[in-house]
């Protein structure tokens, strides 16, 4: 079969097979509410995460893939992973191994939700499927699989596959490492030749995107306190307020023209990924593809140094510079109830996104030393709850992937793939990447920048999803 043919074979069938077959699975696994463990205290007894991976491992028996076979690994307090193994198929010769991952766990619902959508709800309007869980990252077990059945169907050849998904990927990294090193150990055999990691972006539905690098990120609750009770706020003047010396310990790592970190929390920029982002600020700025943001249009972003090329400040700064943000707070009363003290301490969960290149457990003992230094009245600072996970930053692809993914994405796309890099984490890519440096890496996904995963009417663009099942199921066929 020429790849036009081949191509053309391989879409329709996606189109068809993703309406009948997937779609009404993956609006199933939406109604799941399957909130990660960081939101939800009792999901080791409520059975919900355990629900999502029957869900989803009963699907895919369904499909009847040949050399297929299925397992739901639990150990102990951690969460279930899926692993699916498929035979290579109609191969011959040296055989390569790929392996897809997804994750099945979901941020919170959160608020601001449209009246006529609801995260456990799935919903299809113009073209994008709305729910908790579609986007971030219910679809990806659902490609990976679409896209091994298209080539079998189509009497195209495939290599030996695995499909790995996760349960914890947004709380925590360590029941990952923790399965990757007895999964490595007992259950993949072979050395892994492809990594496809269906967990990211991609500017519009007409490219194929991969993400070429990954910031990292460093949580962690920063706690003042003071006094043993609150007392009477008359006593200000004679004492500072804990929530005032915490947001002044925060200005020591902030540049206050910038709203960035300060200098010494930055790193040196590789010239090939500067000029792989101008290339890319081309398409325009990030800041007008954001869904939310009607309505303040006139709030500038966080691009001041460089007033001739915004577009492509927001790209160096959305993925290479470190910035903070507080995302949580404790020891504040509701404002309908605060009275009049000064509370004897103060909570902040502190989020920064670091460098791809950045080591989180050296940049956090820098941040450590920045905050304990010379406290102001000797209140006393500690730290909680911290979670650190490094960046990454993609090794060239080789010839023969690079090859049938053009292939793939030429037939498909009609363009050229994309390379950009992600502000996001998926600590999935480090983990592995130092596991399999030998290995090709793929950080590619559905996801539109108005996909809004982790927000108010998350949604899954469907036109995207079958573009880039098709491409992947091309690219498996050639390798």
């Amino acid at each position: 079969m020429e790849n036009s043919e081949a191509s053309g074979t391989i879409k329709d069938y996606v189109e068809k097979q993703f309406e009948d077959t997937y779609l009404p699975s993956l609006k199933k696994f939406i109604e799941i509410p399957n909130l990660s463990p960081l939101f939800d205290k009792d999901w080791n007894t409520n059975g919900l995460q355990m629900q999502a991976a029957n869900h989803l491992k009963d699907f895919a028996d369904s499909l009847g893939i040949a050399g297929y076979s299925s397992e739901i690994i639990k150990d102990d307090d951690r969460t279930p992973v899926l692993l699916l193994t498929i035979d290579p198929f109609k191969c011959e010769g040296d055989v390569k191994t790929a392996l897809f991952y997804a994750h099945m766990d979901k941020q919170p619902w959160g608020e601001g939700w449209d009246e006529d959508k609801k995260p456990d709800l799935p919903v299809i309007q113009n073209g994008k499927l709305y729910g908790r869980g579609g986007t971030d990252d219910g679809y990806g077990m659902y490609s990976a699989l679409l896209s091994i059945k298209a080539c079998q169907d189509n009497n195209l050849s495939h290599p030996r596959i695995y499909v790995f998904i996760e349960g914890s990927e947004e709380s925590s990294e360590d029941d990952l490492i923790h399965y990757v090193a007895k999964l490595d150990k007992d259950k993949i055999k072979h050395p892994l030749d492809l990594v496809v990691a269906l967990d990211s972006e991609t500017p519009d539905n007409q490219t194929f995107c991969s993400t070429s690098s990954l910031r990292g990120i460093v949580n962690f609750d920063l706690v003042v306190e003071a006094f043993k009770d609150n007392i009477h706020s008359g006593n200000s003047g004679v004492f500072a307020d804990t929530f005032t010396v915490a947001t002044d310990l925060i200005r020591r790592l902030e540049d206050k023209e910038t709203y960035l970190m300060k200098d010494e929390f930055q790193c040196e920029i590789p010239d090939y990924r500067i000029e792989e982002m101008k290339n890319e600020s081309k398409r325009g700025m990030r800041s007008d593809q954001l869904c939310g943001l009607e309505g303040i249009k006139s709030i500038p972003t966080l691009s001041t140094s460089n007033k001739d090329d915004i577009s492509y400040q927001e790209l160096v700064n959305f993925t290479w510079k470190a910035v903070l943000s507080v995302i949580g707070a404790q020891g504040l009363p509701d404002c309908s109830i605060a009275g009049n003290c000064l509370r004897k301490s103060t909570k902040l969960t502190i989020s920064i996104r670091t460098a791809p290149t950045h080591n989180t457990k050296d940049f956090f003992e820098k941040v450590k030393e920045t905050l304990t230094k010379d406290v102001p009245f000797n209140y006393k600072v500690s730290f909680e709850r911290a979670d650190l996970s490094d960046g990454w930053n993609a090794k060239a692809l080789s010839s023969g992937v690079e090859k049938a993914l053009k292939n793939g994405i030429k037939d498909i796309y009609g363009n050229e793939p994309a390379f950009i890099g992600c502000g996001g984490a998926i600590p999935f890519a480090e983990i592995l990447g130092r596991k399999y440096p030998n290995a090709d890496f793929l950080i590619t996904g559905a996801s539109l920048p108005d996909a809004n995963a982790h927000g108010p009417n998350e949604n899954l663009d469907l036109i995207s999803f079958k573009n880039l099942t098709s491409s992947i199921a091309i690219m498996l066929s050639q390798l």
